[in-house]
This record gives structure tokens, sequence and C-alpha cells, in this order.
């Protein structure tokens, strides 16, 4: 099972990789949670910054792919 995540602001990289390591099933589970504890978005925007940085756009573009987002161009 993925934690629920702690501070993103200071580890969104673990964030990123423990999505992208996680059974299907967990990250269905991940999903379910954050939405209904309301902090799905706040990881959706953590791993958009991400995104946005070279060093760490392909793990992030992984970890959203696997939450159920399509790539962006």
């Amino acid at each position: 099972m993925i934690d629920r995540p702690g501070p993103l602001d200071s580890a969104p990289g673990r964030e990123a990789e423990a999505i992208s390591r996680a059974s299907d099933e967990e990250v269905r589970d991940y999903v379910r949670r954050g939405i209904m504890e309301r902090w799905l978005s706040r990881v959706v925007h953590c791993l958009n910054r991400l995104e946005g940085r070279p060093a760490t756009r392909d793990l992030a573009r992984r970890a959203l792919q696997r939450l159920g987002f399509p790539k962006s161009e």
C-alpha cells in the first residue's frame, strides 16, 4: 500500500517513485483514498511541478500516468 503523502513540498520525488513502483491495485486504492480524504489534488499539483523540471520530468510523467492522467505534450 502506498502511504498517505506527508508534506509533499519536502519530498515530491519520493511520492512519484512510490506511485511508479506500486501495483495497479495499490494505485487504485491510493486514488480512492486521495479523493475521499481530499488530498489527491495536492499530489497531482506537486507531480505537475516535478514534470516541469528536466531532472524529474520522466518520473513525474510515469506517476501521473499511473494515476490516470494522460501524457502531457
